[in-house]
Parts: structure tokens; C-alpha cells; sequence
């Protein structure tokens, strides 16, 4: 099971992570289990990171869950 917590606007934590599909400062997608966790913002940046578990840190204006479908065909 992913869990997602956030601290402030600042900083999300992710336990539970497959794997790290994209990255850039305005974006952090992450696989999951069963969807794909896109976390927005800017000056965003990989605290640490490791099997399990991410951190991400920046100015973060949304998280949201996608589906790997329409990740598919985006």
C-alpha cells in the first residue's frame, strides 16, 4: 500500500513507491502499486529517496493520483 504524506507546502513523503518515472523541477512522477502519482509544483527537487520511500521538497502546489491508462496514452 503507497502512503502519502504531506508537510506543509513544502514537503510530501512517499512510502510504498515502485518507481521514479520522471523528473524535473516542475514535476515528480512516481509509480505505485496500482496508479501513478504525479507531484506538481516548482523548484522541485529528490530529498532522498530509496527502494521504498521518496521525499520530495519545493514549492508544491498539487498531488494527484493518476491512472496508468491514461498515463498510457497522454
Amino acid at each position: 500500500m503507497t502512503q502519502v504524506h504531506f508537510y506543509d507546502q513544502t514537503c510530501v513523503h512517499v512510502d510504498g513507491y515502485r518507481q521514479i518515472v520522471s523528473f524535473d523541477t516542475t514535476q515528480v512522477l512516481l509509480r505505485c502499486r496500482k496508479n501513478m502519482l504525479a507531484i506538481e509544483g516548482n523548484a522541485l527537487r529528490i530529498a532522498s529517496f530509496d527502494g521504498a520511500e521518496i521525499t520530495v521538497r519545493g514549492d508544491i502546489e498539487a498531488v494527484r493520483w493518476r491512472g496508468e491508462e491514461a498515463e498510457k496514452h497522454a
